[in-house]
């Protein structure tokens, strides 16, 4: 039984077990990086997004997905380097100089990491 799902073009559900299918998809040979953490989704549905981040070896970025002022910033996109301009942040994820991670907001964050 799977906790959350998806269909694909073939129409074969893909589910938190399988993430291998899920990075089979077309859609991420046009992308260079995945939200692997989102301060919306569950950690299951967070998991299953950077296990198929780590099958495809791409940049691992997070979002909060706000709807409150209470939620900006709970998790964040962490760079390996300052980001001045708009051609840093392109060039440090598709370097994959960045990483997904928690408690900016709490001064002190812990990268997010498979358990």
């Amino acid at each position: 039984d799977a906790r959350f799902s998806f269909i694909n073009p073939d129409q074969e559900p893909i589910d938190p077990e399988h993430p291998e299918r899920a990075a089979k998809l077309p859609i991420f040979e046009m992308v260079d990086a995945i939200e692997v953490l989102n301060g919306a989704c569950s950690e299951d549905e967070n998991q299953f997004a950077l296990r198929v981040a780590r099958i495809l070896g791409i940049a691992e970025v997070a979002g909060s997905d706000s709807h409150s002022a209470g939620s900006i910033g709970c998790v964040s996109t962490l760079f390996d380097e300052p980001i001045r301009e708009v051609w840093d942040l392109i060039e440090a994820v598709r370097a994959r100089r960045c990483r997904a991670g928690r408690g900016l907001l709490k001064g002190h964050v812990v990268p997010f990491d498979l358990p």
